[in-house]
């Protein structure tokens, strides 16, 4: 009986030096969840955005909702705010739409001159980086060789690319 006991004593000792040693080995790899784009938004940086135009524009996108974590760096999650530096507005964009707006731009006529937009809604998708931008109100290109005020631009596409 006494030899049961001990063995049973030399195996718990086993079993709680093991987990001892394992434990640090869990903690470590609990903070390394990935960040998932479509509910927390693209990940923090600069991003060259190419509109099916010809125009590109440079975003800088930061999470603006989220918490400072106990080493000091920011979590975000569910908005990330935008800043352009092609038009200088700043936005936030939400899950699960992902879209802001309306903010004004410019919109290219057929005879490549420029015309005002005053406003017009960006949405992306986070995950693929691709995206639409829908025109609501505009000046026209009526004598530019194109459609008038009063008929709004077909949407544009846009790619994002992280630079």
């Amino acid at each position: 009986m006494k030899e049961t006991t001990a063995r049973r004593g030399q195996t718990g000792m086993r079993l709680a030096i093991g987990l001892s040693a394992a434990a640090p080995l869990l903690l470590i790899g609990a903070p390394s969840v990935a960040a998932d784009p479509a509910t927390d938004g693209p990940a923090e940086g600069q991003y060259i955005v190419t509109i099916s135009d010809g125009q590109s524009q440079v975003w800088t996108i930061t999470p603006s909702c989220g918490h400072t974590a106990p080493d000091g760096h920011f979590v975000g999650y569910g908005c990330s705010a935008i800043s352009n530096s092609y038009n200088g507005w700043n936005e936030e964009a939400r899950p699960p739409a992902w879209s802001f707006g309306p903010v004004a731009g410019t919109e290219i006529c057929p005879d490549g001159t420029k015309t005002s937009v005053n406003e017009q809604t960006y949405s992306f998708n986070p995950v693929a980086l691709t995206g639409t931008i829908t025109v609501s109100r505009w000046a026209g290109c009526a004598d530019d060789g194109g459609l008038p005020a009063s008929q709004l631009p077909p949407q544009r596409t846009f790619t994002m690319k992280k630079i």
